[in-house]
């Protein structure tokens, strides 16, 4: 699965409750990972919240580069297998349809269906890092999103981090690469912000060599948002960062 180039974050879950407050729920903020190869995560003894330094995209700039803060440098990218998953339209760049109108990316498409083995289906993201050196956001402990979809969309939609042992560009996968650590997470039709942690990111049951025990966040190739198969998909993102905790 190659990635094309467009030229022109157990998750932490924030849910409204009555009165319109906001409530969140995490799990996993503290608990152990698993054994296995990879840089330690960070441990927390507070909530997490947005890094001073960890915009990954408000989008405000109108283009599909990621902001260039704290060494990072990338592009985001669109891929679909060819058994007939696809995007539409065929360009994708920020539109004002955000939570105060300001700008947001919005991926859409469908999925298809057929062999497991030729139809993954759909990925939207960003790389991280350029030249297949990988970026160490070790500082952190995950990533921060505001989301939703359409009526006529998936709820289902996978945020996934490549890192050094699942992405090719690592040295490490031979045959087993692109099962990359992350969360199968719910959207609804309406603006919500999630944050996913590393502690929580797991990769894909049956597949995938190696298997390490946890993400390695020292050594990250990219962000995605992954579609499954025989889905259709509309949805919108914004203010993607990374967080940190106390």
């Amino acid at each position: 699965m190659r990635a094309r180039r467009i030229l022109s974050p157990v998750s932490c879950l924030v849910w409204p409750v009555a009165l319109g407050f906001l409530t969140s729920s995490c799990i996993g903020v503290t608990a152990k990972p698993p054994p296995g190869a990879g840089a330690p995560i960070k441990k927390c003894s507070s909530d997490p919240f947005d890094a001073p330094d960890g915009l990954l995209d408000d989008f405000e700039d109108g283009n599909t580069v990621i902001a260039p803060v704290a060494g990072r440098e990338g592009y985001w990218f669109k891929s679909a297998d060819s058994g007939g998953s696809f995007f539409g339209p065929e360009d994708i760049g920020p539109i004002p349809e955000s939570r105060d109108g300001s700008l947001a990316i919005h991926p859409s498409g469908q999925t298809g269906t057929g062999d497991p083995t030729e139809v993954w289906g759909a990925i939207f993201g960003a790389s991280l890092s350029q030249a297949g050196k990988p970026y160490d956001a070790s500082r952190y402990v995950g990533v921060s999103f505001w989301a939703k979809v359409s009526e006529k969309s998936t709820r289902g939609i996978r945020f996934e981090l490549a890192d050094g042992n699942t992405h090719p560009e690592g040295g490490v996968c031979t045959t087993g690469c692109w099962n990359h650590f992350g969360r199968d997470l719910n959207f609804t039709t309406e603006w919500k912000q999630y944050t996913v942690m590393f502690r929580s990111m797991a990769q894909e049951d049956g597949w995938g060599d190696p298997r390490p025990g946890n993400l390695d966040p020292s050594k990250l190739h990219s962000m995605g948002f992954k579609i499954k198969p025989g889905r259709p998909f509309d949805f919108l993102l914004d203010d993607i960062k990374f967080v940190t905790c106390e």
